[in-house]
């Protein structure tokens, strides 16, 4: 697999609901992030990735993707991804 421009492999955050806390996570040749398990953390989870722009260009009004896709989890349970916020 290619590598991700962000990876978590214990409980995190990625962005945020206010706009200098978002990513723009485009144009990656393999995922944009990847939420899982390593053996130096057996147990990843409660990650949250709010707020940020996936697969888009940075006014994220016009696709940018990552080659294999914009999320991927694995082995990690109890993530959050968006909200109930329009900003997350």
């Amino acid at each position: 697999m290619a590598r991700p421009k962000i990876a978590l492999i214990g409980a995190g955050q990625i962005g945020g609901t206010l706009a200098a806390q978002r990513n723009i996570i485009a144009g990656n040749f393999g995922y944009g992030i990847v939420i899982t398990k390593y053996l130096t953390n057996p147990a990843p989870y409660s990650n949250v990735v709010l707020g940020n722009y996936i697969g888009t260009k940075a006014a994220g009004s016009s696709a940018l993707g990552n080659a294999l896709g914009g999320i991927l989890i694995e082995n990690s349970p109890g993530n959050t991804i968006g909200g109930t916020n329009a900003a997350a």
